[in-house]
């Protein structure tokens, strides 16, 4: 009798790759093994994502999301006991606010966003109202906006046109303070707090007991020697800065250690390599103290603003540091970066005067200390 062979699962009689070449068997093999893994790879993508495999192709999964934005939020506390501390080296100087990565791409997105060669970025621009609702809601719907605006505040922005930073936005006014609401922050908490101390022992020697204490590490006529070309071309006083110099900074004004940093502060680079900032910048005497007639800058002097690692200053035209033309700079201990032209509108340096919490007013037309 004969034999009922059994059927396959599609009803043959008799295997299909049977009647294929062997190169056609091995190409089919193939492609079901890349369909087995395009199954496998979007599970992971699920598992690592918590989401659809579309959506993991397209943006980061949730967790990662997670992660950064509690990094973002976490700069809010971190900047805060920072300039609690107060910076170890230049105590009664501003800190400067320390910024994730993506909150640096998000100032620079939102710079691009707004357009023009310069400008600035306020609370406005990140959509952050300071209601204590919002502040809760925010810290959900937009971490990164939030923490921005608590850490880096207001800023203002360049975008050169040329040179190797082409197009990438440049920021000045990242230093953290809390402009007049928080006065510890803002006079350099712990660290400024205990060189104020000092200047109030410093100001127990009068200018005879500093003379008597003067070091004598280099001899005068070795000083003059060393400095010969400075002193004749006016770059640098005819004679060493004595400690009765330090003694007469403490009377001159009572940030001490600050002026005493301006009597050594030299340029780290450009056309007055290793001169005296006070001799290269103009209208500010040998302690760092402005000198000058521009109402911004004697505002900005007047709030106890202005140290060797961050001071306004006004470059006039055809300056060896006025590289993006006379105006405004803000000079960081090393290099000047333009805030505002000369003819800056009064918006803008409304604008300005808030960042360095000052009252509006003077320069270009305000009422002098109107807020309008």
């Amino acid at each position: 009798m004969g034999i009922n062979r059994i059927r396959l699962q599609d009803g043959a009689m008799v295997d299909p790759r049977m009647q294929q070449t062997y190169q056609q068997n091995i190409a089919a093999n193939q492609a079901q093994q890349a369909r087995n893994e395009g199954i496998f790879q979007a599970a992971r993508n699920r598992m690592r994502g918590m989401g659809s495999s579309t959506a993991q192709a397209q943006e980061p999964g949730i967790l990662s999301q997670v992660g950064t934005a509690a990094k973002n939020l976490a700069t809010i506390p971190g900047n805060f006991l920072k300039a609690f501390v107060g910076d170890v080296s230049n105590p009664g100087g501003l800190t400067e606010a320390t910024l994730t990565q993506s909150q640096k791409d998000y100032l620079k997105q939102k710079a691009l966003e707004k357009g023009g060669e310069r400008g600035s970025l306020s609370y406005d621009d990140y959509g952050i109202k300071l209601k204590p609702t919002e502040l809760i809601t925010k810290s959900f719907t937009d971490p990164t906006a939030l923490s921005t605006a608590l850490t880096a505040g207001g800023v203002s922005y360049n975008i050169p046109k040329v040179g190797p930073q082409t197009g990438e936005p440049q920021f000045t006014g990242l230093t953290y303070d809390w402009d007049g609401a928080l006065p510890f922050i803002d006079k350099g908490g712990v660290m400024g707090m205990a060189s104020r101390g000092v200047e109030k022992v410093s100001d127990l020697l009068g200018p005879s007991t500093a003379m008597a204490a003067e070091s004598s590490a280099m001899p005068q006529d070795d000083y003059y020697a060393q400095n010969e070309s400075a002193i004749r071309s006016g770059m640098m006083p005819a004679q060493r800065p004595t400690m009765a110099d330090v003694a007469g900074a403490v009377k001159t004004d009572p940030r001490a250690g600050i002026k005493e940093a301006f009597l050594s502060e030299r340029m780290s680079g450009g056309p007055s390599r290793d001169q005296l900032f006070t001799s290269v910048v103009p209208d500010f005497d040998r302690y760092g103290t402005y000198t000058g007639d521009d109402q911004l800058i004697k505002d900005y002097a007047a709030a106890g603003r202005g140290t060797t690692q961050s001071q306004l200053v006004k470059l006039p035209a055809n300056h060896p540091y006025a590289i993006s033309g006379p105006g405004y700079y803000e000079y960081d201990g090393t290099n000047f970066s333009k805030t505002a032209d000369l003819n800056m509108t009064p918006e803008y340096e409304k604008f300005i005067r808030s960042n360095y919490g000052l009252a509006s007013g003077g320069r270009v037309g305000f009422q002098a200390g109107s807020t309008e």
